[in-house]
């Protein structure tokens, strides 16, 4: 395992990124900014989205490989209500309140330390995050944990607050196993285990829960691209997938989706303790150049956003952490290639 940390000054905030290569080839570049997966090399090619300089990372609307907090996904009107308090967010996405508003951890420089032993290397990065619009003061430990002689990584969710609060996390990479974007991920083939997804309304807030219909159906895998252009999604603001799928069990073992691009030969699978997955496939693209240069277009990467199901504050408990008690969650990303000895 070879690890490297590079230093930069970006608009004033020391930015670091730790490289950490294993034994297969396999890279991943992790910023302090936001606790963000930066990117990930397979075979020598980039598999996510990632801006084409630092700066980029900075206050940036897509969430490049961040942490999404302190709350992933739309609180419908910004407004939420616990311990008979209700409390008002920032509307910063049409009248709804985006992972967290603002003031979001994201954008928030993180502390860390490495730890390396011969079977992996666990990056921590620690955040203490005041009360601002959210109630409590939470202090948040994420770990990166990279496997010497398998190609994934986990990521391990902790937190506790001083006072009882709401909490969702996730991470927001925008996978593309094409290889150097060659491709958007229309031609990739992808699984879901959800027999249930959320039905949006047209302020992107939940609707109702629902079977997955034809569209919506990924139990057995299908390409992205088969039923993307359908009148289900693009007579919507969604204009592709962006919803929230309920996971048919939360068994840590078991693949809950998975991403296969027929050409690459390259293979991502998905665990999660998490309840649900949000799967957005990049359908408003931004202007940032990414890797090489490259304009994003649309479909060229797509999320899976394992959390619980956005809103869910307004009308269950699942996303209260209370004082004392803590935050536990975990995801795995598992890439599988034919080039590589895994």
């Amino acid at each position: 395992m070879n690890v490297k940390v590079i230093s930069r000054k970006v608009n004033n905030m020391d930015f670091k990124v730790i490289r950490v290569q294993n034994n297969n080839n396999f890279q991943v570049d992790l910023l302090n900014y936001g606790a963000t997966i930066k990117s990930v090399f397979l075979n020598g090619k980039i598999m996510n989205l990632t801006p084409d300089n630092w700066s980029g990372f900075i206050d940036c609307a897509p969430f490049y490989g961040k942490t999404v907090g302190r709350y992933a996904g739309r609180i419908e009107n910004g407004l939420f209500r616990l311990n008979d308090v209700q409390y008002e967010l920032d509307l910063n996405n049409g009248g709804n309140c985006l992972h967290g508003g603002i003031n979001t951890i994201s954008n928030k420089l993180f502390n860390y330390r490495i730890n390396q032993s011969e079977d992996n290397v666990e990056v921590i990065f620690y955040l203490h995050d005041e009360e601002n619009l959210f109630p409590g003061d939470v202090d948040f430990k994420i770990t990166y944990t990279i496997a010497s002689n398998e190609n994934s990584i986990l990521i391990d969710y902790n937190a506790t607050s001083n006072e009882d609060t709401i909490l969702n996390l996730t991470n927001h990479t925008y996978f593309n196993l094409s290889g150097n974007y060659k491709k958007t991920v229309l031609d990739e083939i992808m699984y879901i285990d959800a027999d249930r997804f959320t039905k949006l309304k047209e302020n992107m807030c939940l609707e109702s829960i629902e079977m997955v219909n034809e569209v919506m159906d990924f139990r057995t895998p299908k390409k992205i691209g088969q039923d993307i252009e359908h009148g289900f999604l693009q007579n919507h603001p969604t204009k592709g997938y962006d919803h929230c799928y309920v996971l048919n069990n939360r068994d840590f073992e078991e693949i809950k989706a998975s991403l296969y691009d027929e050409e690459s030969k390259i293979k991502l699978s998905v665990y999660t303790t998490y309840p649900c997955v949000v799967i957005y496939t990049c359908n408003y693209p931004s202007d940032k150049l990414v890797y090489h240069h490259k304009t994003v277009r649309k479909y060229d990467g797509v999320c899976f956003e394992c959390q619980y199901m956005p809103n869910s504050i307004n009308y269950s408990n699942e996303t209260i952490l209370r004082k004392g008690q803590i935050y536990h969650e975990k995801t795995k990303f598992v890439f599988e290639s034919e080039e590589c000895s895994l």
